[in-house]
């Protein structure tokens, strides 16, 4: 019954169905059972052809466009102008608005319905701009702008090299500049270093001069004054040994007398003698009694 295939689809349709491919799938097998028995101006089935021409476009391009061939070669709904929309938009999507345009001039060639969509549809299909061929003149003013282009940046790139040759001798001259003033600073602090060395070197030698010549000065002093200490020491030397010769002389002198005394005085005489006994008198006598009879030699 053809009601009750229309009735499956709208119950497909209504039932929530997210799946394009399934829903299409539901909408071929409904073409295939509905076209063996619907007439060929039949609304329902026409209504049905887009509906399916329409999820095919969505889920497989290359399906819509067997559908759309076979719809175009049994003759069956040929003259709905929804399926050649369909089939226009897909392509236009697609990136091909040549063969858009094709299809919406066929569908109007055979007389699809409404024409007024598909004249619609073609008015809003931007056609391909066909770019027009320049004349002999404009090509030649086109030349001459890259000719012109062409030496401007050909100078351009000349003045560049220039500059660029300009600031690298003057980076040269630079750095050369610099390395002789470091190596002229060098050499001024070796020189003010050699003087300072050299200064240093004559203020050392000056004090050690200095120093040699007071040592000198000390040593010629030194020697100039030893005779004078010598004489000097050797005046005490003589004053101390003259004077030790003189107290033994006196002592040899009174030795003497009191020997010569005792031997030439009388025995009573010197038993006489005061505080003295015969005894020690006689020890006396002996002890300063010379060895004798000879007189000492007084040196």
């Amino acid at each position: 019954d053809l009601g009750a295939i229309l009735r499956l689809v709208r119950e497909a349709e209504h039932s929530g169905c997210q799946d394009a491919c399934a829903l299409s799938e539901v909408y071929c097998a409904a073409v295939d059972v509905y076209a063996a028995r619907a007439p060929a101006t039949d609304r329902g089935f026409s209504a049905l052809c887009v509906k399916c021409m329409r999820a095919l476009c969505q889920t497989s391009p290359a399906d819509a466009r067997e559908f759309h061939q076979r719809l175009r070669a049994s003759g069956v709904a040929p003259l709905d102008a929804r399926a050649y929309e369909a089939r226009a938009s897909m392509e236009e999507r697609l990136g091909d608005g040549a063969k858009a345009a094709k299809v919406l001039a066929e569908g109007l060639r055979a007389g699809a319905q409404p024409e007024a969509l598909l004249r619609h549809c073609l008015a809003e299909l931007a056609p391909p701009s066909v770019p027009e061929s320049p004349s002999v003149a404009e090509r030649l003013a086109q030349a001459q702008a890259r000719l012109a282009d062409a030496a401007a940046a050909a100078h351009l790139r000349r003045l560049a090299a220039s500059a660029l040759a300009a600031w690298r001798s003057e980076l040269d001259e630079a750095r050369r500049r610099r390395r002789e003033a470091l190596f002229d600073g060098m050499v001024r602090e070796v020189c003010i270093a050699r003087r300072a060395s050299e200064a240093t070197d004559g203020i050392l030698r000056l004090f050690d001069g200095r120093r040699r010549r007071s040592l000198r000065t000390a040593a010629f002093v030194v020697w100039r004054r030893e005779p004078l200490w010598r004489r000097r020491t050797e005046a005490v030397a003589m004053r101390a040994a003259t004077a030790a010769q003189a107290m033994l002389a006196a002592r040899c002198l009174g030795a003497w007398r009191l020997a010569t005394a005792l031997s030439t005085a009388p025995a009573g005489a010197v038993e006489a003698l005061p505080g003295s006994e015969a005894e020690g008198g006689a020890g006396r006598a002996g002890r300063w009694a010379p060895r004798s009879q000879t007189a000492p030699q007084i040196p």
